[in-house]
């Protein structure tokens, strides 16, 4: 019984892997210290990061000036309440800033326990360059 559960587990795990490295948003995962345990192929591509040089680590792509804000939803997220998808900054690998939405949620275990943070984050430079573009036509 158990290599029958363990194959449909490692099925669900290559789909779930799938799913999210074809998702258009960029989405990274956190465990609570502020290490990424995941990121996807679209986070890899928008902020010019390997995988390797992320997982296990903090990601520096916080500008200082939005640090305070961040950790102030961090920790509401932590103590259950829920925070909104917003617009802010985020910093690339390069060192250019890209203009993002942001939706932050926490995970939880099977014992109800918060275990990590799921952020999704959309790229809006582009939509941004050609609102003001139309604009001026």
């Amino acid at each position: 019984m158990w290599k029958a559960e363990y194959a449909v587990l490692k099925r669900y795990e290559v789909l779930f892997h799938s799913l999210v490295d074809s998702f258009p948003n960029a989405i990274v995962i956190y465990d609570l210290s502020g290490r990424a345990t995941f990121v996807n192929h679209t986070f890899t591509c928008m902020f010019g990061y390997e995988k390797e040089e992320v997982l296990g680590k903090p990601i520096p792509y916080i500008p200082d000036s939005h640090l305070e804000v961040t950790e102030s939803e961090i920790d509401d997220l932590v103590i259950g309440k829920r925070v909104p998808e917003r617009q802010t900054m985020r910093l690339t690998k390069d060192g250019r800033i890209i203009d993002v939405t942001i939706s932050p949620s926490l995970c939880w275990n099977s014992r109800g326990e918060a275990s990590d943070l799921l952020i999704i984050l959309r790229d809006m430079t582009e939509a941004r360059i050609e609102g003001n573009d139309a604009k001026q036509t």
